[in-house]
C-alpha cells in the first residue's frame, strides 16, 4: 500500500499538513494570487483556442486539435479550482475531475495519431469508465491516487513526444510545461514542500504551457497573401483560411507510436512510484 498520509478517506500532505495548522498571511496571499493565475491563464487560453479559427463552429472542425485544446484548457482550470477549494487534499472528487481531464487528453493523443473522432470518443469512454469505476469501487484511496497518476502521466508524456515527432516543437514545449505542472501538483499531494515554493514553481509551469500552446495555435494561421500595389488591376480576395484539424506535419507509424507509448508508460510509472512511495517517507 502506498504510504501516503490519509485522513478520513482523504490524502493530505506529509509529514505535516500546513493547511491544517494554518498558513501565514504571506502564504495565504501568494496562494490566492496563484489561484487567479492558475484558473485565469487556462480560461484565456481556451478563448484563444476557440476563436483562433474563424470557422470553428463548422462540423468539420468538431474533431480538431483546436477544439480539443479548448476542452483541455477548461478541464485544467476545473482541476485548479478544486485544488484551491480542497487545499493540499486529494479526495475522490479530485480524482473524478482528473479522469475527465484524462479523457480529453486521450482524445488529443488519438487525433495526433490520425485516428477518427469515433475512435477517439470510444477511447475516452473506455478510459472514463475504467477510471470512474476504480475511483468509486476501490476502498483504499492511495491505490486510486497511484493508478490515476500513472494513467494521467502516460497521456501527459505521450502528447509532447508525439508533437516533437510531428515537428511541432512549440506545441511540444507547451506539453512539457503541463507535465511539469502535473508533477509539481502530485508532489505537493504526497509531500509538502512549501506553499510558496509550490506557487512559484507552478506559476512557471502554467506560464510555459499556456503561452506555448496558444503560440502553437496562432502559428497554424497562414498570413494573408499580399499583392503589389497596382490600382489599375483587380486582385482576387483572400479566400477563407482552412485551419488544420491536426497539427502533425508527418504521420506516426505504428512502430514509432508503440515506442513512444513505451517511453511514456515507463516515465509515468517511475514518477508515479516516486510520488506514491518515496516522497511520503521524506522527513518522516
Amino acid at each position: 500500500m502506498p504510504p501516503l498520509s490519509v485522513v478520513n478517506d482523504t490524502i493530505v500532505p506529509a509529514p505535516i499538513d500546513p493547511y491544517a495548522i494554518g498558513l501565514t498571511p504571506r502564504e495565504t496571499n501568494v496562494r490566492t494570487a496563484f489561484f487567479i493565475l492558475g484558473v485565469g491563464a487556462p480560461v484565456v487560453g481556451a478563448l484563444f483556442a476557440l476563436f483562433v479559427n474563424q470557422k470553428w463552429w463548422l462540423r468539420k472542425y468538431l474533431w480538431s486539435y483546436q477544439l480539443l485544446a479548448v476542452l483541455w484548457f477548461l478541464t485544467v482550470a476545473a482541476v485548479a479550482i478544486i485544488v484551491y477549494v480542497l487545499p493540499g487534499q486529494v479526495r475522490r472528487s479530485t480524482i473524478t475531475l482528473a479522469v475527465i481531464h484524462e479523457m480529453v487528453e486521450i482524445m488529443i493523443v488519438l487525433l495526433l495519431l490520425g485516428r477518427t473522432a469515433s475512435e477517439g470518443l470510444l477511447a475516452a469512454m473506455i478510459l472514463g469508465f475504467i477510471g470512474f469505476t476504480i475511483n468509486f469501487a476501490v476502498k483504499d484511496i492511495t491505490w486510486v491516487f497511484y493508478i490515476a497518476t500513472i494513467s494521467g502521466g502516460i497521456n501527459d508524456f505521450l502528447m509532447p513526444l508525439l508533437l516533437f515527432y510531428g515537428k511541432q516543437p512549440v506545441f511540444a514545449i507547451g506539453g512539457l510545461g503541463h507535465v511539469l505542472a502535473a508533477g509539481l501538483l502530485f508532489a505537493e499531494f504526497a509531500h509538502d514542500y512549501g506553499v510558496i515554493n509550490f506557487s512559484v514553481f507552478s506559476f512557471v509551469a502554467v506560464w510555459i504551457y499556456s503561452g506555448f500552446v496558444v503560440a502553437g495555435l496562432l502559428s497554424q494561421l497562414k498570413p494573408p497573401q499580399e499583392y503589389p500595389p497596382n490600382p489599375s488591376q483587380d486582385y482576387p480576395p483572400n479566400p477563407p483560411q482552412e485551419y488544420p484539424s491536426n497539427p502533425m506535419k508527418r504521420p506516426v507509424p505504428i512502430k514509432v507510436a508503440a515506442l513512444l507509448f513505451l517511453i511514456a508508460f515507463t516515465a509515468s510509472v517511475g514518477l508515479s512510484s516516486v510520488f506514491a512511495f518515496a516522497l511520503p517517507k521524506l522527513g518522516s
